[in-house]
């Protein structure tokens, strides 16, 4: 799925997610399962399925329909033993994105009920130490001490027979690519938006990966670290001019004002210039991704004492840097959106594989399947429901 440098604008969100999605089909990126209606059998490629939110009802329903039409589900090794051949048999691989504490409490019961695996590809430097796993139905309390919203070290652990963890990259990493303004942090945004999705701001010259940004802060175009564009690092005395004119203007009050981002924009204005804007070198950027892809493995071989060899990249962006420094340091796969860009085909070494949204488990040939009329247009609501009235997910 195609980034959009998010502005956190609802309508322009979802204005661009459509157009993604219609681009995607007009080019033919999809398979052919998706979109044609007598397809009887899978081709050639294994289909790969993402998912990101996990709720109880809706994963059920896709496991049971995997299984009432016997499909076989595998894992990134097995897929990459397969050369991401069927060979004429079913078969498909599930991939979980970020880790969520849901994976543990309503995932990995219902794939151990369904005996299907899964790919979970988690940022092992957002992942928190606990004592034990938390509560499932299956076993007693166990407390995350600090309550988060992501599985920790020790669920991971204990998933390990039902689901394959793999690399998405160190940190859900957004940068500033521009000095572009697009928005100011608003209620609505840190209401909706995971913190994990918000850029990484720099406080007193260090990355604060806790996220929390006030709200008036503002926003600037972004994209993710392992894009081949530069990072930006605004002058803090503007995020901090802004966050205090939101606050001692009404706070979350304040944006019942129709002129709320005028009044904003004004403060911002003034202060931008008071100093400089910096921007990394090339150098810079280079030795940040490789990071990313370094750092994850090394961490996630440690704390789950396995080979991690596998990396899906956030937000399904990437580059050349990205598939260099992949290949560099031991990765044989590496995960994008729909579909890889063609420069990738130059990287031999490292198999790029293309996935597409869990929605399109129901286009699988078989019995029940469902219409693709049906399956967009409950993609397009979802869409609409959370975008313009802040309900659900629009993963």
């Amino acid at each position: 799925m195609k980034f959009n440098k998010v502005n956190y604008c609802g309508a322009s969100n979802f204005k661009g997610e459509l157009s993604t999605e219609l681009t995607n089909f007009r080019s033919g990126r999809y398979p052919m399962f998706i979109t044609n209606n007598s397809v009887t059998r899978l081709l050639d490629s294994i289909p790969v399925f993402s998912f990101h939110s996990i709720s109880t009802d809706v994963l059920k329903s896709k496991l049971e329909y995997l299984k009432e039409n016997d499909y076989r589900t595998i894992t990134t090794d097995e897929y990459t033993q397969r050369d991401g051949k069927t060979y004429n048999e079913r078969i498909v691989m599930l991939t979980f994105d970020d880790g969520p504490s849901e994976l543990w409490t309503i995932g990995y019961p219902l794939l151990k009920k369904y005996k299907m695996k899964a790919v979970a590809f988690i940022m092992p430097g957002e992942t928190k130490n606990a004592t034990k796993p938390r509560y499932t139905e299956e076993n007693e309390m166990g407390e995350i001490e600090n309550g988060d919203e992501l599985c920790a070290w020790p669920e991971l652990l204990a998933m390990a027979d039902y689901i394959d963890v793999q690399s998405h990259s160190l940190f859900h990493w957004v940068i500033f690519t521009s000095k572009k303004l697009v928005n100011f942090v608003t209620p609505k945004v840190l209401a909706q938006w995971p913190k994990t999705d918000l850029p990484i701001p720099v406080r007193d010259g260090t990355d604060d990966l806790s996220r929390n940004f006030s709200i008036g802060a503002p926003m600037y175009e972004m994209s993710s670290r392992l894009s081949d564009q530069n990072r930006y690092f605004e002058p803090q005395v503007v995020r901090n001019e802004c966050e205090l004119y939101a606050k001692e203007h009404g706070g979350n009050l304040f944006f019942n004002d129709q002129q709320w981002f005028n009044r904003l924009l004004k403060v911002h204005n003034r202060f931008e210039e008071s100093e400089p804007w910096v921007i990394e070198s090339d150098e810079e950027r280079i030795e940040s991704i490789h990071r990313c892809f370094f750092e994850s493995k090394l961490l996630l071989e440690e704390k789950l004492q396995k080979s991690v060899s596998h990396f899906c990249l956030p937000f399904g962006i990437g580059s050349r840097t990205a598939m260099e420094k992949a290949r560099e340091t031991g990765y044989s796969t590496v995960h994008w959106g729909v579909a890889p860009p063609e420069f990738t085909k130059e990287y031999s070494e490292t198999a790029s594989v293309g996935r597409i949204k869990s929605d399109y488990i129901f286009r699988l040939p078989g019995k029940g399947r469902k219409s693709l009329a049906s399956i967009l247009a409950k993609k397009t609501k979802r869409r609409i429901d959370f975008h313009l009235f802040g309900k659900g997910s629009t993963r």
